[in-house]
């Protein structure tokens, strides 16, 4: 029956048969009844199998089961009662549909998620633009479920494609699939058409979204069908986004002359919107294969040349200050690349252009305004300036006459100078090195060669000597030479006794030449001490010659250092300290201008009107030309400066204000000046006239008869003038004003003498002067003091202002004033402290940092002492709470520091356990300097606990340290070479130790150079025995336990730093080669008795052989023996 399962129509007769049968033998029935049984069983697995394929999506083996099952519906007659088939049939081909649509539905409602109008999409109205502007990216997980439904579906369409016997699946397969895909090719065009939407709405920003979305495109497009019916839109979409870009680039392309020309009304973001859009494309050009070049490398080429352009035009031009009309094109072509800058991004060459350009205009006006500020600085016409220039100059002599005297004593010793005698100093020291290393080769080679001639010569000796015993003939009338001494000249290699006598004719020639040579090198050593000899003195001399020279070398450094400051080239100086005369000559020119600078202070040259005005128009054209890009590259300096720790440097704009101010103050002072000296050249001439008048009146009948008069008339219309101005002013309380008609009253007062006594110049003076006095009070140096935290200067000031107040009112609110302003500074001083303190845990903290930290404390305290009286009690305790709290995160930050250290110091970074312990020492003495007194609310015990528990904390630091160095040594001792079969130091390498002690040895007051020579002569020790007890036992161990050996000395040589490298790689390779030596010549002995195949020598050789011999000895005759 079961042979039969797969062939229905035997089955129907076999079964048909037992019907038969039963029929007519009752008996037989049982039989019947099992083989239906076993048939339904059959069946059933079919159905089983059908199932299992059908969840796992195979639909070839599920069609096959279906057939066979289909192929049983003749049998049903025999199955009525166990097995319905075509009610199996039926639930297969549903569950199959069912399988088919759940799958659909997964597909469809990814796509649904993406398109927000559900409404629409399953109108499938594909015009609607409201739809499609709600379409949504689909992702990656999204796309590969579409993939795998798309594929189920394929598959079960085409497994169930006619002919398929019995089963009439396809149709239903086939709708199933086209519903799908029908859904999917209008999510495809709704994308296709949102692409459209975006060209229209977001034109040149609308192509990263757009990349997204064709990256869509382009993986549905991977689903064959969805290929096939999409493959003409998706090609229109392509070639229309292309066509935009390129559509661009033409745009671009006529924007770029206009650029070019720098015309004021050309649209900047229209440009640069093109350019990001084309830069943005690249992505679709790479699609498009045979285009041609790169549009965005085109449009960057041209950029470029016009940059370069730019950058050209800026070298041509003068900033100076005969071209003040060059400025406005420097601040084009600034403003220009600066709009540029945009691109950024995208050109990041723009940046260097844009800097560079800037960079050199800036340098260029600062150039001009350095000029103009020496040119126009009151300091260098000042008398103290003269003065401390003489003074310094005068130092610079001193120090002259004391090299004179130096470089007497070096005359004396019968050098032209310094510069001789180093070069003769070098010349010896070159000589000597020369000569010892000359020497050192030579000497051993001639004592080793010496030793090797002397051997040979007393080796050929002993042969002739052995040579004629041996030719002794027993009958004197036989001329023949005895064999034996003809073998015994053999052997030792020669053919006869002439051969013998030749050779050591030679080498008693060598001999003598070596004893010459000898002689010559023995000369050599006398002349080498006798430079050194020399060397000596010359040495003692330039020792001498130094100490002359530093005595007032101190006074050289530090006038060389101001001069500097000064203005003083460094050429300059070194010709000034080498050339007394012309020193001399430099310090009579500052005598005469000191002697020469009267009235107010100040010596002014005759004042250049022409270039004066040249200057000032050009300063004014700088201060309104806007270079806002030269003060971003000052930032920009000025962050590198602050890295690197220099002095902050102003802004361009800043210097030009700070430069209109010194030529104001300049011009001020000169016509103050030219008053003053006009004044003094009236009082001149009026007493010339006096003079004249008593003493030689003839002369003076000459003159006008009214000139005096005149005069006075004059004179006393000044006075009343500037008494109604005085007068207004006061009113107006025209402070400035009054202070420079105060100025010109005192100075006028020198006529006085000629006045009228109630026009007085003087008295006048006197009576504003008390008016201004009493009107003006001056707080702005106590409020410098107070930015500048100088509270030793504010607390003179503010000594000052009290004494007066009890005279004035005002003056007592002026003082109240201050005394809050003072409040204020201190708490935001101490605040700011503490911000500092509170910012030490995120960074790391240096010494110049805490030195910083140190002022702002001390100048806390010196306000305490010098200024606590004029501060409230409230401000008392505010500044005492945050100090409390300033500790308190000391301490804290402190003891993570601590902990760090700790952490350091187990990972052997001695460098920065170094640098963490000097900080905890430093933060430790300011703990105890400053915040000693401050009344805490923790009890005097508390506070010494923790104070203790911080200096305890710093000397276990320094213990863990030391303790650290010495486990480590012991670590490094303790290792044992002789036993090792590989390299010991492999897990921690001494160069690394070295490299980390190395770079903390010669600044930490720590001892790291002991543990470190301990560690260093600890291991080369092993390693000398090491190769000391290989060379012993050369003879006793085997060739490979003795390479070993050596390979371990070789592996520990990689781990020892370049000096123990450089100390024993030589060792172990001079050892190495002596082994092999050795090796080679025990094993060449026994090698040439074994060839003579001589008992006797076999057993000789044996008797006093090494292990390895006897080994090779065994070899040998057990070859012999098989020989034989």
């Amino acid at each position: 029956m079961e042979k039969h399962m797969g062939n229905e129509l035997e089955l129907q007769i076999q079964l048909d048969k037992l019907v038969q049968v039963g029929n007519v033998f009752p008996k037989f029935a049982s039989a019947y009844k099992k083989a239906c049984q076993t048939l339904a069983e059959h069946l059933t697995n079919y159905v089983d199998n059908a199932k299992g394929c059908l969840d796992k999506h195979n639909f070839e083996e599920m069609r096959k089961n279906l057939e066979s099952l289909v192929k049983a519906l003749s049998l049903q007659t025999h199955l009525i009662s166990l097995f319905d088939i075509k009610q199996e049939i039926t639930k297969l081909e549903s569950s199959l549909l069912m399988h088919l649509r759940k799958s659909m539905i997964e597909g469809l409602n990814v796509i649904k998620k993406a398109i927000k109008d559900e409404h629409n999409f399953h109108k499938e109205e594909k015009d609607d633009t409201f739809s499609f502007a709600r379409i949504e990216k689909l992702g990656k997980s999204d796309i590969e479920q579409l993939e795998m439904n798309a594929d189920i579906l394929e598959r079960a369409k085409n497994v169930f494609e006619p002919p398929c016997q019995h089963v009439n699946l396809d149709k239903s397969t086939k709708e199933i699939f086209q519903s799908f895909f029908d859904k999917v090719v209008v999510y495809f065009e709704r994308v296709s058409q949102k692409i459209g939407s975006l060209f229209e709405k977001q034109r040149y920003q609308a192509f990263d979204e757009i990349k997204g979305f064709v990256s869509v495109m382009d993986n549905l497009r991977k689903i064959k069908p969805v290929e096939q019916r999409t493959q003409r839109s998706y090609f229109q979409i392509i070639e229309r986004i292309f066509g935009y870009v390129r559509d661009v680039h033409k745009d671009i392309e006529l924007m770029l002359p206009l650029l070019m020309k720098q015309d004021p009304s050309f649209d900047y973001n229209r440009l640069f919107e093109c350019i990001g859009c084309v830069h943005r494309s690249k992505w679709i050009e790479e699609r498009q294969e045979g285009r041609g070049d790169n549009l965005m490398d085109e449009v960057k080429k041209k950029l470029i040349l016009h940059l370069n352009e730019l950058k050209q035009s800026s070298r041509c031009l003068e900033l100076d200050i005969d071209h003040p009309n060059h400025l406005e094109q420097g601040r084009k072509i600034v403003e220009h690349l600066e709009k540029l800058s945009s691109l950024g991004s995208i050109i990041p060459e723009i940046a260097n252009y844009h800097k560079e350009v800037g960079m050199k205009i800036e340098h260029a006006i600062r150039a001009t305004v350095s000029t103009i500020k020496h040119e126009f600085s009151l300091e260098r016409r000042s008398v103290h300036y003269q003065k401390e220039i003489k003074e310094q100059l005068e130092k610079l002599k001193v120090y002259v006459e004391s090299l004179n005297h130096a470089n007497a004593y070096l005359q004396q010793k019968e050098l032209k100078n310094a510069r001789e005698l180093e070069s003769r100093i070098q010349s010896i020291e070159d000589e000597i090195k020369m000569n010892i290393t000359d020497l050192g080769k030579n000497k051993s080679n001639f004592d080793k060669q010496i030793q090797r001639v002397n051997e040979e010569i007393s080796k050929l000796m002993d042969i002739k000597e052995n040579y004629q015993q041996l030719a002794i003939k027993k009958n004197w009338k036989d001329k023949t030479i005895p064999q034996k001494a003809i073998d015994f000249l053999k052997k030792q290699g020669y053919q006869s006794i002439g051969q013998v006598e030749e050779q050591e004719k030679k080498v008693k020639a060598e001999s003598k030449t070596l004893k010459k040579k000898k002689k010559e090198l023995e000369k050599t050593q006398t002349h080498t001490e006798e430079l050194d000899k020399n060397l000596k003195e010359y040495q003692q001399i330039q020792k001498e010659f130094h100490q002359l020279q530093q005595k007032e070398k101190v006074i050289l450094n530090t006038a060389f250092k101001f001069l500097k400051s000064r203005g003083f080239l460094d050429l300059e100086i070194s010709r000034l300290a080498n050339n007394e005369n012309e020193l001399i000559e430099k310090i009579g020119k500052y005598e005469r201008g000191i002697d020469s600078i009267k009235g107010g202070g100040y010596i002014f040259d005759i004042l250049n009107a022409s270039r004066t005005e040249k200057v000032l128009h050009y300063l004014k054209k700088c201060k309104e030309t806007t270079f806002s890009f030269t003060d971003i590259v000052t930032v920009n300096d000025q962050n590198e400066r602050n890295q690197s720790g220099e002095k902050k440097q102003s802004t361009l704009r800043q210097d030009l204000v700070a430069t209109l101010d010194l030529m104001e103050h300049y011009l001020q002072c000169y016509d103050t000046n030219e008053f003053m000296e006009k004044v003094e050249m009236i009082v001149s001439r009026l007493y010339e006239i006096n003079k004249l008048e008593k003493n030689h009146p003839v002369i003076f009948a000459f003159f006008p008869s009214d000139m005096l008069r005149q005069f006075y008339i004059k004179l006393e219309k000044t006075w009343l003038n500037l008494f109604d101005e005085m007068m207004k002013l006061e009113k107006q309380s025209n402070l400035p004003e009054l202070k420079a008609k105060l100025f010109v009253i005192k100075t006028l007062s020198a006529l006085d003498e000629y006045a009228k006594p109630s026009c007085k110049f003087h008295d006048l003076f006197l009576k504003h002067q008390e008016a201004l006095f009493n009107n003006v009070i001056d707080t702005g140096k106590v409020l410098k003091a107070m930015d500048e935290h100088c509270y030793a200067d504010v607390a003179a000031e503010m000594s000052k202002i009290n004494q007066s107040k009890e005279r004035d009112e005002q003056v007592e609110k002026v003082l109240d004033e201050l005394k809050s302003s003072l409040s204020r500074s201190l708490i935001g001083l101490a605040k700011n402290t503490m911000m500092k303190v509170m910012k030490l845990g995120d960074n790391e903290v240096d010494l110049d940092e805490i030195c910083k930290l140190e002022a702002q404390f001390q100048a806390v305290e010196d306000a305490k002492n010098a200024l606590f009286e004029y501060v409230d009690n409230n401000t008392k305790k505010e500044i005492e709470k945050i100090e409390s709290e300033t500790k308190s995160l000391i301490e804290k930050w402190m003891l993570k520091v601590v902990a760090t250290a700790k952490a350091v110091i187990k990972s052997y970074k001695f460098l920065e356990a170094e640098e963490k312990i000097e900080l905890v020492r430093r933060f430790n003495c300011i703990l105890v300097r400053y915040f000693g007194q401050i009344s805490f609310d923790d009890s005097k015990e508390e506070k010494k606990e923790k104070t203790d528990n911080i200096s305890n904390s710093v000397d276990q630091l320094e213990k863990d340290l030391q303790n650290v160095l010495e486990t480590v040594v012991k670590k490094y001792k303790d290792i044992d070479l002789k036993t090792s079969n590989f390299n010991p130091y492999v897990s921690d390498p001494p160069k690394d130790l070295y490299a980390k002690l190395e770079k903390v040895m010669q600044t930490a007051s720590t001892n790291y150079e002991g543990p470190w020579d301990a560690i260093e002569e600890n291991i080369i020790q092993k390693v000398r025995e090491q190769l000391l007890e290989i060379r012993e036992q050369v003879k006793e161990f085997d060739l490979q336990k003795l390479e070993t050996r050596i390979r371990v000395c070789e592996s520990v040589l990689n781990s020892l730093p370049k000096h123990m490298q450089d100390t024993l790689g030589e060792e172990i390779k001079q050892c190495h080669n002596d082994v092999k030596c050795e090796i080679e010549n025990m094993l060449k002995e026994v090698e040439q008795v074994i060839q003579k195949r001589n008992v006797q020598d076999i057993n000789e050789l044996l008797n006093r052989s090494t292990s390895n011999q006897k080994r090779n000895i065994e070899v040998g005759v057990d070859k012999i023996m098989q020989d034989i």
